[in-house]
């Protein structure tokens, strides 16, 4: 019988438990998870992460461009957005 490493069911469970608390809060979300090699690569290559970090998943959270409720462009849309390196904190 095959075994599913425990970390991976954990990821799974709190991208889970994110998206929840996520349209709790009025957010739209979405889930990406990368099946070929190739998908995997670029993704890698467009965050910058080492070799040795392996992906789960990538979870989308933010307003929807139709909903009426997301904050107007004039203010959170015209913000510039931060650089991944800004965004990223990486543990040794």
């Amino acid at each position: 019988m095959d075994r599913v490493p425990y970390w991976w069911f954990d990821s799974g469970a709190l991208l889970s438990l994110l998206q929840l608390a996520a349209t709790d809060e009025g957010l739209a979300t979405g889930f990406f998870g990368p099946g070929e090699r190739a998908q995997f690569e670029a993704v890698h290559a467009l965050t910058g992460f080492p070799e040795d970090v392996s992906l789960t998943g990538v979870l989308t959270l933010g307003y929807s461009a139709e909903d009426p409720g997301a904050p107007p462009s004039g203010s959170a849309g015209k913000r510039q957005k931060l650089p991944l390196d800004q965004l990223i904190t990486w543990q040794s």
